[in-house]
């Protein structure tokens, strides 16, 4: 690994996860993002849209290898602490669109995961990944209403309700064993709520993920990475991948 990048400690993961969804949320920008939902029909334009599905998740899985570095351990280390990132921060966005209505954001959730569930059981999925996103994503909006509920409470997991879901994670890449389908799933279905939060423009969206950061950058000992107009954290072609 390239000693400019920071790896997974401290905000690290939180840092990954924001350039994970800079790489999603392109995707989306363009048409390859599906956001949970279902594949593209035959055709000229499905086949187009997966083209520029199977390129921003081609980029996606290196620029999280850069951040992991090299052995099973570390990969399943990063995915667990990425996807954890990613799942909280959407968990505190889909409140932020129900205005921290719990309820109504649980609902939400629910129709996207059964929607999610019965698209996998269509494509003949073995090992679904949307549902065992949605279902993190749970765990965290459980978690805003319970500590601090509003409409822009951020999501901090307590450690009982942090344990459930690396134990999640963790079984999920036992059975699947495949690393980098979990993250990549939360890095999409997240992007795609973002946009919801957002806009759908590439503008708009790197614009919320560029604050994000530099927020992270700006921390005690952090002010001498920031103020950059493209933050190192996430250069424009992400890791150095072009």
């Amino acid at each position: 690994m390239s000693e400019s990048w920071p790896g997974l400690a401290g905000d690290g993961a939180e840092l990954a996860a924001l350039g994970l969804l800079r790489i999603a949320a392109d995707g989306l920008a363009t048409g390859g993002a599906r956001g949970g939902g279902a594949r593209a029909g035959r055709g000229q334009d499905g086949q187009e849209q997966d083209r520029r599905e199977q390129d921003w998740r081609c980029r996606a899985e290196e620029y999280l290898k850069a951040w992991s570095g090299d052995g099973p351990q570390a990969a399943e280390a990063a995915a667990v602490a990425v996807a954890l990132a990613l799942a909280t921060r959407q968990a505190a966005l889909v409140m932020e669109l129900h205005h921290g209505d719990a309820d109504g954001a649980r609902a939400w959730l629910g129709e996207r995961s059964a929607a999610a569930g019965e698209g996998a059981r269509s494509a003949g999925e073995a090992r679904p990944v949307v549902p065992v996103v949605m279902a993190m994503v749970w765990f965290g909006i459980d978690a805003i209403a319970a500590s601090a509920p509003g409409p822009s409470a951020v999501c901090v997991l307590d450690p009982e309700r942090a344990l459930r879901v690396v134990e999640r994670c963790e079984a999920f890449l036992r059975r699947a064993e495949d690393h980098s389908a979990l993250v990549l799933s939360a890095a999409e279905t997240t992007a795609a709520v973002l946009a919801r939060r957002t806009g759908r423009g590439r503008r708009q969206l790197r614009a919320w993920l560029d604050a994000q950061a530099d927020g992270l950058l700006r921390a005690p000992g952090d002010a001498d990475r920031s103020g950059h107009d493209t933050p190192w954290w996430v250069p424009e072609h992400p890791g150095g991948i072009r």
